[in-house]
């Protein structure tokens, strides 16, 4: 859904920026932080785990239908998007997209991080998107407040390490084409249940690191 995406990105833009701002000035040191970190992360996961459990599977007739069917009836009216996906109709408010671009950008900023560990879990958990459409939405976000982070930490005097940002992509070339594969051959519960996992580890990582 790439209008949500840009409105995420346009908020992730000044997000990133302050972020980014914040921690080279005020922050030199961030092992304070971490268990603030982690234990947001937590709390992250304990929200995806609490939707799984409340959450009622899709009725057998939406399965098969809603990849191949993709997004249609996209529109922009009384500053709200709506759009459907399978046959569900959505209609999001576009303050909140831009407001959470703003925050996770934000945090993902300061902390060094993709932010997409929030981002995903904001649009399946508080937006109630299927995990299909997640991935490329997020990714349109994420892009936009990486490269605003990214320039405004060497303007502020960070140096690359293009051994370690060589391999880092090679990893994400090869992760998105697999993701990719994923994504669409299993269930969106299943999706939800790797999310939840995955954010729990990181939680659990920085609090322990």
């Amino acid at each position: 859904v790439w209008p949500l995406g840009l409105l995420l990105g346009l908020g992730g833009l000044i997000g990133a920026w302050a972020g980014s701002t914040l921690s080279t000035n005020y922050l030199a040191d961030m092992k304070t932080f971490r268990p603030f970190f982690g234990g947001l992360t937590l709390l992250v996961a304990a929200r995806i785990g609490w939707d799984l459990l409340r959450t009622k599977a899709l009725p057998t007739a939406l399965e098969g239908t809603i990849i191949d069917d993709g997004v249609s009836k996209l529109g922009f009216k009384n500053f709200a998007l709506s759009f459907r996906y399978g046959r569900v109709d959505y209609q999001i408010p576009a303050i909140l997209p831009l407001i959470a671009g703003f925050i996770i950008a934000f945090i993902a900023a300061i902390f060094g991080v993709g932010g997409g560990f929030l981002l995903v879990p904001f649009l399946a958990s508080f937006l109630k998107l299927p995990m299909h459409v997640i991935p490329a939405t997020a990714a349109i976000a994420i892009i936009m407040s990486l490269l605003v982070s990214i320039a405004n930490y060497l303007r502020l005097g960070a140096h690359l390490d293009y051994s370690v940002l060589i391999a880092m992509l090679l990893g994400t070339i090869i992760g998105a084409m697999l993701g990719a594969f994923i994504n669409r051959n299993l269930k969106d519960q299943w999706l939800q249940m790797g999310l939840g996992l995955i954010v729990l580890l990181i939680g659990l990582k920085y609090i322990l690191a």
